[in-house]
Parts: structure tokens; sequence; C-alpha cells
């Protein structure tokens, strides 16, 4: 049968998989990757580092496979990191102190606020047009902030660069010698526009980067950010283009495997190349592929969610809405002639890691768990947390954090809030040091990322989202207490996949959806026939009745902390400037 390859590259690891046409995983590679954390709120990586754990996972990953010829589709998707490239192709400084070994800057990177603050307090129509597409007002962590900053404080880099990728795309264009970008990236991250009324692309507003002071930019019809629209690709030498800005479907074919990448990696060069992903996407197709959510109801009822070192929650939809502080909504940015919205949460995993590591028990915690044999702190913590019910005779375990309550963003505030100032708030500290109070902290956390998620979920819902179920995938997804409190709180169906890898299996399906619009370039439906070929298995988790009105006071309180955090901005705004 054919093979798929699939390779993710998330903030911390380059990842290779080996998939089946039934969509099974059946070889997972990995490789770390160096973080450049030089100034607050500064990260930065190499091009090099991560493009050398692409072929070493490769390599990896394919070792087995005897005829090799069976490989015929590779997928890619990436954190929606920056890459600033010379005229050769070689990566340029993002590193303020001209450290030339840092040429990626990261997606968590925040150095931009100045610029993102300037951009979202212009009045100008063609300003205000593109924030309606991301919530009303831009993210620090939007490529336009970015490329700003980089204009405004690297001087050496800015007149060099000739072309800007998105990380995804970087890795299609490393792996067929050919520039592509991919509406995925171009439409969530760059602001290339689309029709509301018309369900149509319409391309980059040269309005837009003028006024926001990047009208170098606009030269040569946007050439250094991507000239020409890629419909798809019939065969490897021959693709219909339009005037405007360069763009694929995610999974149309981009080309074929360079020949410096196979003789790099041990692949043929018939290989197709699907066009590229941002990874928490690729997690949303990946978990389109599950039978029990299929049964659930439509792509349009599903509301996805990947939970990682940051959280995305997806919900695709026939028709677009516009949610305040929901990015979105976006055409055809996974599936073609959907619309997507895009919350999200800034530091989920980030944040529960935080909360633990700094807990005076950590190291108490740690010795434990190695004692027992659990296979992380987490599991340890979980186990603790259902002694301490059956203690204190609880009939659930969430209880135990009835009176202590954690507003969660500690990294500023994605979604709805669409608020980077926004800090953390605990309410119910005591003297207590020891393991069950990191037990009860780490609950806490993870109810409050799952109160963030529903406040997300309300908005949604008020502007017509009918979201009926939730996917779920993503390192926190391994916790059942996780996924149970996302049943409990958001009192919805909660359903997690039975392959865990739904990122790694969302970029082998882009590779599968190469193969198939190669051979029929007007085929729009091509990930529906993916879908069907690669579908799995999953194990539903449904809400308990008995937790909703505890829930739903928490969430009451936690409403209120976010609130009484304004309040409390606003007072010490008015006393500075009276001085």
């Amino acid at each position: 049968s054919n093979l798929f390859l699939g390779v993710d590259v998330g903030t911390g690891s380059v990842r290779a998989g080996l998939v089946d046409q039934r969509g099974r995983i059946l070889e997972i590679a990995s490789r770390p990757l160096k973080i450049n954390n030089p100034r607050p709120d500064h990260y930065e990586q190499s091009v090099n580092d991560i493009w050398s754990g692409v072929v070493h996972c490769i390599r990896q990953v394919i070792q087995g496979v005897e005829d090799k010829s069976r490989i015929i589709g590779i997928g890619f998707d990436a954190t929606c990191s920056l890459v600033v490239l010379d005229e050769s192709g070689c990566g340029l400084c993002v590193n303020q102190d001209e450290d030339e070994s840092w040429d990626v800057m990261m997606w968590m990177d925040h150095r931009a606020k100045v610029q993102t603050e300037h951009i979202n307090n212009l009045e100008h129509p063609q300003v205000r047009e593109v924030l309606q597409f991301v919530g009303g007002s831009i993210s620090l962590e939007m490529q336009v902030p970015k490329l700003l900053w980089i204009k405004e404080n690297l001087a050496k880099t800015w007149p060099r660069a000739r072309h800007f990728f998105d990380l995804s795309d970087f890795l299609t264009f490393k792996a067929t010698g050919h520039i592509s970008r991919s509406l995925c990236a171009t439409i969530c991250k760059w602001t290339y526009l689309a029709n509301l009324e018309e369900g149509s692309l319409r391309g980059w507003s040269r309005g837009f980067f003028d006024v926001v002071g990047l009208e170098d930019l606009t030269h040569d019809d946007f050439a250094k950010l991507g000239k020409d629209v890629l419909s798809g690709l019939s065969s490897p030498d021959k693709c219909d283009t339009h005037t405007g800005s360069l763009h694929c479907s995610p999974g149309k074919c981009c080309g074929n495997v360079s020949q410096e990448f196979a003789l790099a990696t041990g692949l043929s060069e018939h290989i197709r190349v699907g066009a590229s992903l941002i990874d928490a996407h690729a997690g949303v197709l990946g978990m389109l592929a599950c039978s029990p959510a299929r049964n659930c109801g439509t792509f349009s009822e599903q509301l996805s969610i990947i939970a990682g070192t940051s959280t995305c929650h997806m919900a695709l939809s026939k028709r677009a809405s516009q949610v305040p502080g929901v990015w979105g909504p976006y055409l055809s940015a996974i599936l073609p002639k959907f619309w997507l919205l895009e919350g999200g949460q800034t530091a989920v995993g980030k944040l529960i890691d935080h909360i633990l590591e700094t807990h005076p028990a950590h190291d108490v915690a740690m010795r434990m768990m190695q004692k027992l044999a659990f296979p992380t702190i987490q599991a340890y913590l979980e186990h603790v947390l259902s002694e301490m019910k059956d203690e204190l005779g609880l009939d659930h375990v969430a209880l135990i954090a009835r009176s202590f309550h954690i507003w969660p963003d500690f990294h500023g505030n994605r979604s709805p809030l669409a608020d980077p100032e926004m800090t953390g708030m605990i309410s119910g500290l005591t003297l207590s040091k020891g393991v069950k109070n990191m037990a009860k902290c780490y609950l806490a956390a993870i109810q409050a990322v799952t109160y963030g998620t529903a406040h997300i979920l309300e908005e949604m819902t008020k502007q017509g989202q009918d979201i009926r179920m939730v996917t779920i995938c993503g390192g926190l997804s391994k916790s059942e207490i996780f996924v149970q409190t996302q049943a409990d709180v958001l009192g919805l169906p909660v359903i997690q996949p039975n392959e865990k890898e739904s990122v790694l299996l969302g970029a082998a399906m882009l590779g599968a959806a190469a193969v198939r619009s190669a051979s029929n370039s007007n085929d729009e439906d091509y990930f529906t026939f993916i879908v069907e070929e690669m579908m799995g298995g999953g194990q539903t988790f449904l809400p308990n009745p008995s937790l909703k009105a505890f829930h739903d006071a928490k969430y009451q309180v936690f409403r209120a902390m976010g609130r009484d955090q304004l309040s409390y901005r606003h007072l010490m705004e008015q006393e500075f400037c009276q001085k």
C-alpha cells in the first residue's frame, strides 16, 4: 500500500511520521530544537537547526521501508514563526545583538508590542477593514507587527531581505526548491483578505501596508510576501497562476521533492509535496478524520481544540461570521470554501508547567513521581487528587478547587479579550506549600484554562456558530482530568481521537491530498475523500450533569476576576495620570 510522510515543526522539536493510506501512523521520529531567549519577550530559532532536524527525522522514520517508492506524498506543518531570507535563500538575522545564527522570529516572540499598539490605534478605514478579520485588533503574534519591528530595529537585515516566509511555507520551499505560500498561513497570519459577501479571495490591501509603514513591501506586486496566486499543480512543471499573491490551498500539490532534498533524505524525486498548514490547523485536519465526531455532526458543528504549549480553538463554517476578539473569518484556510474562526490562549501547557515548576513542593513531587514510577509529574498529581477526593469525602475531584480560582492570562489574552497586557491572578492562597496544595493548584489551573475556552465558545455562539461537539488533541489531551474538565465545563461531548498524534496525521493528509490534487487540479473536494479514507476511531467523554452548577458558579468567578483586573488597571492609570 502507499505511504505518506507528515513533518511537524513545533515549538521545541521536529517530528516526522510515516503514515499508511488508512491513516495509521507506523513510525515516528523526533529531534529537539534550540531556542534562543536573549531578552524578555524575544524568542528565536535557526533555519539551519530546523532543517537539519527535518532531514534527520525523515531519514530515521523511513529507514525501515525497503521499497521507498511506496512513499508518494509528503506534507509539512509548523508554528507560525517568521523566516527572513536574502536573495540567495539564506537566513537573515532577527537577533537585536546581530548574532546571525538566529534567523527565525518565533510565534511566541512578543517584542513587537509598540508596533502592534501603533497598528491597532490607527483609525484609517483601510486599516480598520483589515482588522475586522482579526477580531478587531491585530495580535503581536501575527507577522505584520514583527515585520514592522524588523524594519524599525534591524537596519542591516531589512534592506537585504528578499523573502519573508511563514515557517511552514519555508519548509515546502526547501523541500521543492519552488516558492509557494499556503492560503493557511497567508490568510491567518499575514492579512491576506477575502470578500465576506462573495466568499472569494481578494488579495493584499496596498492601502493597509502603506498606512502602517510597510509601503516598501508593496513593491513589485508584493513580491517579498508572495506575488502569484497558485491554484494548484496538474504536473510538476505546470501551474495556473493569476495576478495577486502567491497562494496554494492547503494540500494542493506545490511541486515534487527536489533532487537536493531527495539526496539528503533518501526519498524519491517523484514524491508530491502538499501546500502546508500551521501546526494547530494540521491538528484540526487530523481530527476531522475521526468517526465519533462525524457521527455527532458536520464539520461546521465541531470545535477543534489543539492543547499544547498554547491552545487553539478552531471552528469551520460555510457562513462567514465575525467574532470580536476571535481571529477570522478566514476563507479556505483549512478546507476549500469553508470559513475558519480561530480563538486561542497564548499560554496553557506553558502556564501549567510554570505553576508546577515554581511551586515550593516541586522537588518533593518529582522525587515521589520517580519513586512511584509515574510517567509524568501531572500523572502523579492526578493520583494525589484522587486520594484527596476520598480523604475529603467528595463526590468528584473537581470540587477540591472550590475556593481556589485562577485567571490564567500569565502571558496576555489572545481571545476573546485580545489584550496582551492581561496578567495572571490567583485567589485562595494560604500558607500551605505541600504536595497536596500543589495538586490543588494544578487542578485549578486546568479549570481556569477551560473557563477561558468557555469564554471563547460563548462569544462564537453569540455570532451564530452552532457547536455540537468538541474534538481535542495535543499534549494536554493525554490527561483524562483535562479532557473530562472540558466536557463538564462546556456541557458538550468531547472526543479524543484514538490516533493521539492528530497534528502529524494532518500533515501526512496534506501529502495524500497533494497526490490526489496533482492528478485532478480542478477537484476542490479532495479533502473529503482523504478524510473518509483515513478515518479512525475515538473515545467520547460526556459531561457530568451533577457538576454543571459548580462549574457555572466558578465560571462567574472567572469572568468577575477578568473584569476586576481591568478595573484595577483603570484605577492605577487614573492615579498615575493624576500624578
